[in-house]
């Protein structure tokens, strides 16, 4: 007698448009209340961190550019963490 298999075809996980990085429906990491509080500090440590370098690079310490590039990618992800989080209010 022939076994019948109830098994369904494997659905297919969603894939970034690139392939480079992982699509969000797939990432586990920073779901919920607690990963969104750790992307804002993390944002905020950030464009503190960036201040500092462009102050002490202004004083010939370290490289400016590098400094602006961080504070801009850090104030441009603090941004981006505070809207998703007024979006996300209820």
């Amino acid at each position: 007698m022939a076994r019948s298999s109830s098994t369904a075809a494997p659905v297919a996980e969603p894939q970034s448009p690139t392939g480079l990085f992982p699509h969000p429906a797939n990432c586990h990491y920073g779901k919920g209340r607690v990963g969104e509080q750790l992307r804002r500090i993390v944002a905020a440590l950030a464009v503190t961190l960036g201040a500092v370098g462009i102050h002490h690079a202004r004083q010939g310490t370290g490289r400016l550019w590098a400094a602006i590039a961080g504070t801009t990618l850090g104030t441009v992800g603090l941004l981006i963490a505070i809207n998703v989080m007024w979006a996300l209010r209820s």
